[in-house]
């Protein structure tokens, strides 16, 4: 603890030394808001946050922090709110101020708040990546607007064909806008490019459980467990899905058969 703490006293005087040699460092006040969050001092870490967004708005970190700060039901989670609101208003156009504003407003139940933000034509073009539309979809979904949620959840994927997320966001939506078979074929087709990736093999089997049921969900589990550039997730498959139907020991001869096959930490 003491080594600890003699290193943030380090830190900050290094900090300190570097803002004074250049009063606009932006990297030096990140430095000393992180050594001040270190230490509790949470108005220091709100202030130096604020000075940071005011010389570099569009900053990663700054706004990633603030939002988190603005999460939190309090006067100095308000404080924050308000420091993004007017941030975003300086600039509108800014799409990471866009994003973590409406997330905000999404996380608080105002939806057509964060589409207020989001739906313009500037933050619409193409080429902003998958942020904008994810969010885009989330608040459409949240305000009942079905369709409008798919068509922004679309986008998101031809930003980023290799987004997960957005992948998955697609086919919940596709499902819930009654086309299961677009919704399963959407997974498949995610898993020809990334066949190694858990959520999307656990999505797949909990997508078919919902259409079909547990035996076909299990049918896809020994499928995909079966193919080599599945492993090592999808040897789980199977286990995990007689867990989720209260099947336990019926999970255990399957985890055990996986076991027996491939031992892995995993799966012990």
């Amino acid at each position: 603890i003491k080594l600890a703490r003699l290193d943030l006293a380090g830190a900050k005087i290094d900090f300190e030394a570097a803002l004074k040699a250049n009063a606009d460092s932006v990297a030096a006040r990140l430095g000393l808001a992180r050594v001040a969050a270190a230490d509790g001092r949470t108005a220091d870490v709100d202030r130096l946050l604020a000075e940071v967004l005011q010389r570099d708005p569009g900053n990663a970190e700054a706004i990633g922090n603030i939002a988190g700060i603005a999460g939190i039901n309090s006067p100095r989670g308000q404080a924050a709110r308000q420091l993004l609101e007017r941030s975003q208003a300086a600039r509108p156009t800014d799409p990471r101020l866009a994003v973590a504003l409406a997330n905000l407003y999404n996380a608080a139940g105002e939806p057509n708040r964060a589409l207020s933000i989001l739906d313009t034509e500037a933050l619409r073009r193409p080429g902003l990546g998958p942020s904008l539309p994810l969010a885009r979809a989330q608040a459409y979904a949240a305000a009942n607007r079905w369709s409008d949620a798919e068509i922004a959840s679309r986008a998101a994927l031809a930003e980023s064909p290799d987004n997960i997320f957005a992948r998955r966001q697609l086919a919940a939506l596709l499902l819930r806008n009654s086309d299961p078979a677009g919704a399963e074929g959407l997974v498949r087709e995610g898993l020809r490019t990334q066949p190694g990736s858990a959520a999307l093999q656990r999505t797949l089997v909990t997508l078919v459980q919902q259409i079909r049921g547990l035996d076909a969900a299990l049918g896809v589990a020994d499928e995909l467990a079966k193919q080599t550039n599945m492993q090592p997730n999808a040897r789980l498959l199977r286990g995990e899905l007689l867990m989720s139907a209260q099947r336990p020991v019926d999970a255990a001869r399957a985890f055990t058969t996986a076991y027996n096959e491939a031992p892995s930490a995993q799966l012990a």
